[in-house]
């Protein structure tokens, strides 16, 4: 049995054994950089989620602002006139029983010469 001689080892193999746990340990170490980005990467995307989300929101938002703005203008423009119309024919009789207030009409451009005849005729300026 003392024939058997193992073999010694030579510093080749200690060098291949050696490269190959470095090796290994910085495939671990990739594996866990790997993993951490990968988590990273998971919340990344959980947040860009959210932050969509409330751009979104705030899209919708403006929009319903713009026409919470918009839509009482555009009713006022239609409906306003014919409204003011109808006020002015009521009072026109109480307008027309004064002197001068007949001559004028809604739409009508009244100038000085006009205002000086209305506070005559109303003896405003005694």
């Amino acid at each position: 049995m003392d024939s058997i001689k193992s073999k010694p080892e030579t510093p080749k193999s200690d060098m291949k054994i050696e490269l190959l746990e470095d090796i290994l340990a910085e495939q671990q170490d990739l594996r866990e950089a790997v993993e951490k980005n990968s988590d990273r990467l998971d919340e990344l995307l959980h947040h860009s989620k959210k932050v969509n989300t409330w751009i979104f929101s705030q899209r919708i938002k403006g929009y319903l602002k713009i026409f919470i703005i918009i839509i009482p203008i555009i009713l006022g423009i239609i409906y306003i006139p014919p409204l003011f119309e109808d006020v002015v024919n009521r009072y026109r009789s109480l307008l027309n029983s004064f002197p001068g207030f007949g001559s004028i009409q809604p739409n009508d451009q009244v100038n000085d010469n006009q205002i000086n005849d209305l506070i005559k005729n109303l003896n405003i300026n005694q």
